[in-house]
């Protein structure tokens, strides 16, 4: 298949998550360990910006290309697949992850027991909270859009999604609290509106020129400042400002995205270097999954590197934690190329993808 023919805008987006998800837990990680001061209003609405729109964008993201894989599976093959590619990493991830960070427990920033280390995949902690978020949103969906009223009835689903948690943080519920954050199937709940937005927002982007990319980029800055500067913990608050910001700032990527595509296939100029940099954005993209499970350890791992080493410059660790976080999880694809070639279940505990229109 040639480059074309790929949809690039998702890969653009999918990079652009990634990275902010890796910048997030950087800097939380160095607010926890003390190199970052905790009650700076900088990085307090820097890490409210980030968290209005990354998580949900990804939801998005994979809302998009569920009906396209349905089209291909069977709802049994699906729902196996789904075991697969998201449970599979999970458990893998999960022990790997609390058990280098229990061996390490006088480094890390916050202790792990080895009761913890044990029942780590089950409930998931920490980052895997989105792969079981993801296996339980898919696995509802598949069936409900298999039959011939799927989009309409996951709409007003998810319409009282939204308005069963709006109304229940307004009204102190017990059982609701804001974004459902920490409870086992809350959070698949929380986020299912944005998964249904991906599945009814898939098509193409609606930007066609640059002009209309700032005046949606204006919007979209509009929105996170409205945001940070009305801040409230209310899930209709939140969800008001996230859906735009998510829609806007995927439009935004995946017009860069397919507009530097197009300028490429299209000129006849040599451009090396863009041409080097639009292939590594792509990269990234389709890579944002192990990036996801992998980027904690690297990236922790620097910043007691770092410190050992008597290290304390917070720019430094700011760069060397997002580089590590975001990079060395990438070393990971030649290792996958390498196993695949004895092990063929490889592909599901380290899910990587090479650089070619797949």
């Amino acid at each position: 298949m040639t480059a074309p023919q790929r949809q690039l805008g998702p890969d653009y987006a999918k990079m652009f998550g990634i990275v902010l998800v890796v910048w997030g837990h950087t800097i939380r990680g160095l607010i926890s360990a003390g190199i970052l001061p905790d009650d700076s209003a900088f990085w307090i609405n820097l890490d409210r910006a980030i968290y209005l729109f990354h998580m949900p964008l990804f939801f998005f993201l994979s809302g998009m290309f569920i009906q396209q894989t349905l089209v291909k599976l069977s709802l049994f093959d699906f729902l196996k697949r789904n075991i697969l590619i998201f449970i599979l990493p999970l458990i893998f991830w999960s022990y790997t992850q609390s058990g280098i960070q229990f061996l390490a427990s006088s480094n890390v920033n916050v202790e792990r027991s080895l009761e913890y280390v044990l029942f780590a995949p089950f409930p998931p902690k920490q980052q895997f909270w989105f792969l079981w978020s993801l296996f339980l949103i898919t696995c509802f969906s598949a069936p409900v859009l298999k039959t011939g009223w799927g989009k309409p009835v996951l709409t007003a689903l998810a319409l009282v999604t939204v308005a069963v948690m709006s109304v229940g943080t307004q009204l102190d519920s017990s059982l609701i609290n804001y974004k459902m954050a920490g409870m086992t199937f809350g959070e698949a709940f929380f986020f299912f509106p944005y998964f249904v937005m991906g599945l009814l927002l898939s098509a193409s982007v609606f930007i066609k020129r640059t002009s209309g990319l700032v005046q949606t980029f204006i919007l979209f800055l509009t929105a996170v400042a409205g945001y940070l500067l009305l801040y409230q913990e209310s899930n209709a608050f939140y969800y008001l400002f996230s859906m735009f910001c998510v829609y806007t700032s995927y439009q935004c990527i995946a017009f860069v995205g397919e507009s530097m595509e197009k300028r490429l296939t299209e000129t006849k100029q040599n451009h090396a270097l863009l041409s080097a940099l639009h292939r590594f954005f792509i990269f990234v993209g389709m890579n944002s999954f192990i990036i996801y499970l992998a980027h904690i350890i690297p990236e922790a791992g620097i910043r007691v590197v770092l410190l050992k080493l008597g290290l304390s410059d917070a720019l430094l660790h700011i760069a060397a934690g997002n580089l590590a976080g975001l990079l060395l999880p990438l070393l990971l694809v030649p290792l996958n190329v390498f196993l695949m070639r004895y092990w063929r279940l490889a592909r599901y505990f380290i899910p990587v993808r090479r650089l070619k229109y797949e």
